[in-house]
């Protein structure tokens, strides 16, 4: 299932601080970055096993995501969700295994964390490929 998480915000006289109780990290093997200096299209990529959490750290991305059924035979008639993620709102979304998903940063200079399950080994040999017109995002 599709999970949004809000971070809460907490200040102080030492400054902000910003966090989630919700989101379990027992979860997660590997954290990466993905940063788009020029507006940017990264689509699409199914994942059979493998399940991910974005987090926009800097400016703004549109992530898109499809449940596919059929690796071999996407869904192409079928529209996919879409969820606009910002810094400012500090957001946070969930995607299970069993999706494909593409990200647009629509902000310059944008900057995301995305958690996996997998080591990257293991998430090469789980990733489908699809060409990036397939669905707009």
């Amino acid at each position: 299932m599709i999970k949004l998480f809000k971070f809460d915000n907490y200040e102080d006289y030492r400054g902000k601080l910003s966090f989630s109780n919700e989101l379990d990290l027992t979860l997660f093997k590997r954290v990466y970055f993905i940063e788009h200096n020029d507006l940017k299209t990264r689509a699409w990529q199914g994942h059979i096993t493998e399940h991910k959490v974005f987090i926009v750290l800097e400016g703004s991305f549109k992530i898109g995501y499809i449940k596919v059924k059929d690796f071999t035979s996407p869904p192409i008639d079928e529209i996919p969700d879409f969820k606009v993620l910002t810094a400012k709102n500090k957001e946070a979304i969930y995607l299970p295994e069993g999706y494909a998903n593409g990200i647009k940063n629509i902000k310059k200079n944008s900057k995301l964390l995305v958690l996996s399950n997998l080591v990257v080994e293991d998430s090469l040999k789980d990733n489908v490929r699809y060409d990036s017109s397939l669905w707009e995002i």
